[in-house]
């Protein structure tokens, strides 16, 4: 996954657009969430719908009160992904 966001104002600025998905004339982001599994935390990735205030692209400006400074979302996977699915965060 791939971080890239930042927040102005009440607008958080995703530079990668690629990570919001389209679904029934609306969209959502998959954030990375920490669950309690079996042999301890797992991480999954979960649906968060979000508003579109501005798309081009490249970038995507979202309403602010969507995502949560510092939330991590997944902007990039070697396979397809749904929420509930776990995930390894691959580090460079």
């Amino acid at each position: 996954y791939e971080m890239t966001s930042s927040l102005v104002g009440s607008e958080m600025c995703i530079r990668d657009s690629s990570a919001l998905q389209e679904e029934n004339g609306g969209y959502y982001l998959l954030i990375i969430q920490e669950d309690a599994g079996f042999l301890g935390p797992e991480l999954t990735a979960a649906r968060l719908n979000v508003e579109i205030l501005e798309k081009n692209e490249s970038y995507a400006a979202i309403d602010g009160g969507s995502l949560v400074a510092g939330q991590e979302f997944i902007a990039d996977s070697n396979k397809p992904l749904e929420a509930g699915d776990r995930v390894r965060l691959n580090q460079p």
